[in-house]
């Protein structure tokens, strides 16, 4: 067993010397997500790479964007039907780390609105609030600006998957 631990120690730097920048220079991307949660959560992000070469390393950038979610789900309380349509809205900010060629991960925070609103029996209810939120997250380039997405975090989807689209 520690053969096998140290075989894969000594091919990780092998591994991330041929990594190249997947999320650096003047590059954006958009993500288009589903998450798992009430409902099915929709999300789409915008993002700029505003800062390559982040702490003098060539794998490491900073980018800045925008995020915008939404969901609709039905409940039953006693009974009666209750409808929730929930949205956010705001700003990220992550810091991009690659790995491995072609992989581009991420975390970073995320700070916005949050706006629910419940209807039953012809009454309704908004509530909204400022958010304050997390999100780790990969994306694998299967080719040049087309990458599948996956991430984890934010309270709209505890867990997103889609596609994104870099330019």
């Amino acid at each position: 067993m520690k053969k096998i631990l140290f075989s894969l120690l000594l091919c990780v730097p092998f591994l991330c010397a041929n990594a190249q920048g997947v999320f650096v220079g003047n590059d954006q991307a958009v993500n288009v997500t589903l998450g798992v949660g009430r409902g099915v959560p929709l999300q789409a992000s915008y993002e700029m790479c505003i800062m390559d070469n982040l702490f003098g390393d060539e794998h490491c950038s900073l980018g800045v964007g925008a995020y915008l979610g939404w969901t609709h789900y039905t409940e039953r309380y006693a009974g009666i039907r209750h409808h929730n349509n929930s949205y956010r809205f705001g700003v990220q900010s992550t810091i991009h780390y690659n790995f491995v060629k072609n992989l581009d991960t991420y975390a970073g925070l995320m700070l916005g609105y949050k706006g629910r609103r419940e209807s039953w029996k012809g009454y309704s209810l908004l509530h909204s609030y400022a958010s304050f939120d997390f999100v780790v997250g990969a994306r694998y380039y299967f080719d040049k600006n087309w990458a599948v997405v996956g991430e984890f975090g934010a309270e709209h989807a505890f867990f997103r998957a889609g596609i994104a689209y870099k330019f």
